[in-house]
């Protein structure tokens, strides 16, 4: 596509705090610099991806996936003109918030944070508006609030490149799972009837900052499918180095979901992968054959709805695609309801319109079915294996151990984290009360019969986001200070 009308443009976003233009740097090549250069981008190096980091040297971690994200958004944003330095800022903060463990931990820390799993009645009295963890939300919270930059909080990126981190994912959990037939819980107590009605609740991450019908990109919706490409191809390669998925299986549920979608090149490549012996080159046309597929199907429609764009909303130019983006954002959620009106799937035509959005700018309709076909193929085989299971029995478990060491003496947390306790405190309560000492004046506070409960809140939300951008081995670790056998020593 040779034109730039949907090209996202700095001049049309803004920070949270203006800055003074950079003589040297675009604006989002400051966003990109400022997530590349922060903490929680450096800790994607040690969290798991699908096997736990340091399990083998070969398998991917949260980081090397993060940068294939960004490689293959960078190619479908260079076929479309599209803005591929946003491309590379969102996909380098899309996992910023995710856990330890993969989505093991994210589940875990959620089920804490909705009061599922009972941590010593601290996550008891939360009410629904204190509920809640997901990783893409927490990223958007590491991004706004939780990294620091010059004293001041967050990294103040544009709201373009917030807004794609946000939307990379749902929004929302469909249900958990857990509720029986007697609307009683099946994780645990199971006598007891469920609070949540079997939903779990994201209240706490109240997204007063974007404005979506404005902060949305075609950008953000290009990164959100490079991570959908980046899960397929690699979830493959670890899955056969690990021998948990062989080649032959492979094939044929790869060939049975996308044979009609075929070009002569995949069918070439297939044909390699038939007659090769050596591991590591089948691994390798896998990722070819895979990528390669995904991407080409994708380029190709978003161009036709780009394409469809400049004829039935006559847009001509950048700024005409700019003066009527909300226009468009409306047109294209009203496609979802006509693309999915003879659907049986409820939760798509009640989806809210940033759903609606990324679900008509994702894969095209016939080829995202087959392509959920394959990815359960994938879960059943792979993340349902008899390894992964085990890792994220033990992932759960030091997680939990982890909540109820901190939660049963906050004092065995670290000063930096003391002192965050204490200042989330004064802040959230708005109170202005002398914390030189931040032990002892959170020893004061959980012991105060009027500011007891208030406080367990703060240290458990606290609590969680430490936990959250701990790396696997730091928790490990941790864990091994904590309960450990081992005599004591200085960690």
């Amino acid at each position: 596509m040779k034109n730039d009308f949907y090209r996202a443009s700095a001049q049309h976003t803004e920070r949270v705090d203006s800055v003074e233009l950079s003589k040297y740097r675009t604006e989002f090549q400051r966003d990109r610099d400022r997530i590349l250069y922060s903490k929680e981008f450096r800790r994607l190096s040690g969290k798991t991806q699908v096997f736990v980091a340091g399990f083998d040297d070969n398998m991917r971690t949260r980081l090397t996936h993060t940068l294939e994200v960004a490689q293959i958004a960078d190619t479908i944003a260079r076929s479309l003109n599209l803005n591929e330095i946003l491309v590379e800022s969102i996909a380098y903060g899309h996992d910023v918030g995710h856990t330890p463990f993969g989505h093991v931990g994210e589940r875990t820390l959620n089920l804490i944070m909705n009061g599922c799993k009972d941590i010593y009645q601290f996550n008891k009295e939360l009410i629904d508006s204190e509920k809640g963890f997901k990783h893409n939300l927490q990223s958007l919270r590491v991004i706004s609030q939780l990294e620091t930059l010059y004293n001041m909080k967050g990294l103040n990126l544009t709201k373009y490149t917030m807004w794609g981190v946000l939307n990379h994912s749902k929004k929302k959990y469909s249900k958990c799972g857990y509720l029986g037939e007697d609307k009683k819980c099946m994780l645990q107590n199971r006598n007891e009837k469920c609070e949540n009605n079997g939903k779990f609740h994201l209240g706490f991450y109240d997204n007063k900052i974007l404005e979506d019908s404005i902060d949305w990109t075609f950008e953000a919706a290009v990164v959100a499918i490079a991570d959908e490409i980046a899960q397929r191809h690699h979830d493959i390669e670890d899955g056969i180095y690990a021998n948990i998925i062989n080649k032959e299986e492979l094939i044929e549920k790869f060939d049975s979901c996308f044979k009609e979608f075929y070009d002569n090149s995949e069918v070439d490549t297939l044909n390699e992968i038939k007659e090769e012996k050596d591991k590591s080159q089948i691994i390798a046309l896998f990722s070819k054959l895979i990528v390669h597929l995904y991407t080409s199907r994708y380029i190709v429609h978003l161009m036709s709805v780009l394409e469809e764009l400049t004829k039935r909303l006559n847009i001509g130019c950048n700024a005409e695609f700019h003066d009527k983006k909300s226009i468009v954002f409306d047109y294209l959620c009203r496609k979802h309801d006509v693309l999915f009106k003879s659907d049986k799937c409820k939760s798509k035509k009640s989806a809210g319109k940033t759903m609606k959005l990324m679900t008509v700018l994702g894969f095209e309709k016939d080829f995202s079915r087959k392509d959920k076909d394959f990815k359960d193929f994938l879960y059943e085989k792979i993340l349902l294996s008899e390894l992964t299971q085990s890792m994220d029995g033990k992932s759960d478990y030091i997680i939990r151990q982890l909540f109820k060491a901190y939660l049963s003496n906050p004092q065995q947390l670290p000063d930096n984290t003391i002192e965050r306790i204490c200042k989330n405190y004064l802040e959230i309560y708005s109170v202005s009360e002398n914390c030189r000492n931040p032990r002892e004046f959170l020893r004061k506070k959980l012991h105060s019969s009027c500011d007891s409960v208030k406080m367990q809140k703060v240290v458990l939300r606290t609590v969680c986001d430490y936990i959250a951008g701990m790396t696997d081995t730091y928790a490990m670790s941790q864990f091994e200070k904590l309960y450990g056998s081992q005599k004591f020593k200085n960690y």
